[in-house]
């Protein structure tokens, strides 16, 4: 591994893609309420190797992936319970106890 590049896990590169689009794709069945709890990740890179072998021949091609810095809101509304992913700028601006938006 190259030093400052962060790998999680082998073969996370492309997992951690799919699995981020799923999570920014809404999953939560909430979209107001007070904010409970407040969660962010940084963003990293994340590096992977795939080979490919041909008669005698091996090719390792790697391959480096930007994970994006995510910034998450649990809220509560009722008896509902569930998360929103912000923007930084939102992150920043509610407090727990908050009602968002």
């Amino acid at each position: 591994m190259t030093p400052g590049i962060r790998s999680p896990r082998a073969g996370g590169g492309a997992l951690g893609c799919v699995a981020l689009l799923i999570l920014l794709a809404g999953c939560s069945p909430i979209s107001t309420g007070m904010v409970t709890g407040k969660h962010s990740s940084p963003g990293y890179l994340s590096s992977t190797t795939t080979c490919h072998s041909s008669g005698k021949t091996t090719v390792c091609t790697p391959t480096t992936t930007w994970i994006p810095p995510t910034w998450r809101l649990d809220l509560r509304n009722a008896d509902t319970t569930g998360w929103v992913y912000v923007s930084e700028h939102d992150f920043d601006a509610y407090r727990v106890g908050e009602v968002y938006p």
